[in-house]
C-alpha cells in the first residue's frame, strides 16, 4: 500500500510538472532508493550516487547513537535519485556503534563481514527500491531489490577463491540451514544462531567418537553431537547432507516459502520438508519422527523453548512460545527472493568469504 501510495503521488507529481509547462520549473523524474538497517548493527545501504558520497542509513544511525553507549539508535534513511541509469556504490557491513570499537575489532579479533561494490543500474521513474543482501561468514552479497519484489541488476558478491574450489573437490552439499556458535555446528540447532544456508558444500576431513572436522566452503569447522539420541557422528552428517544441490528444488517451492527459507525463520503454510530446511531438523531426543504434529525447538538467546504445531494436512499451522521466541522463528516476508546460483562443481558463492 505504501508503495502503491509513494508511485501515485510521484505521477501526481510529473503530470503536475507537465501541466505547468517546460518553464515553470519541470524536473527529472526520480525514484526512490530505502536503506536496509536493522537492530544487530548490519546495514545495506548506497554509499555513493555516480561516485560521490551520499549520507545513508549507517551515517545517520552512528550520529544518532553518539554518546549512547554501545547501543544503537538504527536510522531508516530513504533519498530520491534520478530515474535512468545511475552508477551506485552499494554496501553490506555489520558495523559497531562506536568506531573505535570497529577498529578494535579488526585489530584483535576476526573480520567483521562486509562487501561493497560498484554497479549500474535502469531506474524506473516512481520506483521504490531497497538495499538487501546476505552477511554473514560464509556468504557475502549487496544487491538492489524492487520494494516487494525481484532483484534489479546485477548482485554485488565475494567471489570463490581458486584455492577454495580445489580444497572442496568431491564435497557434498548442506541439505539444510545449519545453526553454528562459532566453529560448532550441533545436532541441536538453536533459533537465532546464525547459520550456514543450504546448498554450501561441505567436506569431511576426518571422523572422531562424537564429532566430524569439515570444510564448510573452505572454512574448517565441527560437527557434533551434543544429544544423547543414539545416532552416530556418521549418521548425524548423512542426515544434513546431500550428494544433490538441495537449491534446484527449492528455487520450485512458492516464493515465500523460499524467502522464509532464505531468512532461516518459517512461516505458516509451509510444509515439514521446508521447516526443516528452514530451521534444521528438531531435536531427536525431542521429536523422534517428523510425523509428529507437534515439534519443538530451543531460543538461542534465553533457552526458552518453541513450538511448531501442524495440521492433518502436514502445513505449519501455528508457532508457540514466548513473543521473542515467536518474533525471532516466525517471520512474514514479501515473496520473490530468488536463492542463489552457482554453477556445477564451483564453490558457493560465498566461499573466498569464509574466514580462514
Amino acid at each position: 500500500m505504501l508503495q502503491n501510495l509513494r508511485r501515485a503521488l510521484s505521477g501526481l507529481a510529473f503530470a503536475l510538472l507537465g501541466l505547468a509547462g517546460p518553464g515553470a520549473g519541470a524536473q527529472t523524474p526520480t525514484a526512490q532508493i530505502a536503506d536496509f538497517p536493522r537492530s544487530d548493527g548490519t546495514f545495506y545501504v548506497v554509499e555513493a550516487i555516480d561516485g560521490k558520497d551520499v549520507p545513508n542509513a549507517l551515517s545517520r544511525s552512528r550520529a544518532a547513537s553518539y554518546n549512547q553507549g554501545n547501543r544503537w539508535r538504527i536510522v531508516p534513511f530513504e533519498r530520491e535519485v534520478p530515474a535512468g541509469k545511475v552508477k551506485l556504490t552499494l554496501r553490506a557491513i555489520r558495523a559497531e556503534v562506536m568506531p573505535a570499537a570497529t577498529i578494535f575489532r579488526s585489530v584483535f579479533m576476526s573480520d567483521e563481514p562486509e562487501v561493497s561494490g560498484v554497479a549500474e543500474f535502469d531506474l524506473k521513474p516512481g520506483q521504490l527500491y531497497r538495499v538487501n543482501g546476505y552477511l554473514d561468514d560464509f556468504r557475502r552479497e549487496v544487491w538492489l531489490e524492487e520494494e516487494g519484489g525481484p532483484v534489479v541488476g546485477s548482485k554485488i558478491s565475494v567471489t570463490a577463491d581458486p584455492a577454495v574450489v580445489k580444497a572442496m573437490e568431491g564435497a557434498t552439499y548442506v541439505a539444510t540451514n545449519l545453526r553454528y556458535d562459532g566453529d560448532w555446528i550441533s545436532d541441536d540447532p538453536m533459533v537465532g544462531l546464525p547459520f550456514v544456508p543450504v546448498g554450501a558444500r561441505m567436506k569431511v576431513l576426518e571422523y572422531r567418537k562424537d564429532r566430524a572436522i569439515v570444510l564448510i566452503d573452505g572454512r574448517k569447522m565441527r560437527v557434533g553431537i551434543d544429544q544423547q539420541t543414539g545416532e552416530t557422528i556418521q549418521q548425524f552428517v548423512a542426515r544434513i547432507t546431500s550428494a544433490e544441490d538441495p537449491r534446484p528444488k527449492i528455487r520450485a517451492w512458492p516464493d515465500d516459502a523460499r524467502a522464509a527459507i532464505v531468512a532461516g525463520r518459517v512461516i505458516r503454510g509451509m510444509s515439514r520438508d521446508q521447516v526443516v530446511t528452514a530451521l534444521g531438523r528438531p531435536r531427536l531426543d525431542l521429536v523422534r519422527s517428523l510425523d509428529f504434529s507437534e515439534w519443538s525447538y530451543r531460543l538461542q538467546a534465553d533457552g526458552s523453548e518453541l513450538f511448531l504445531i501442524f495440521d492433518d494436512s502436514g502445513r505449519l499451522t501455528l508457532v508457540d512460545g514466548s513473543r521473542k521466541a515467536r518474533t525471532d522463528v516466525f517471520l512474514g516476508i514479501p515473496p520473490a527472493i530468488s536463492m542463489p546460483t552457482v554453477a556445477a562443481g564451483a564453490a558457493a558463492p560465498a566461499a573466498a568469504s569464509a574466514p580462514q
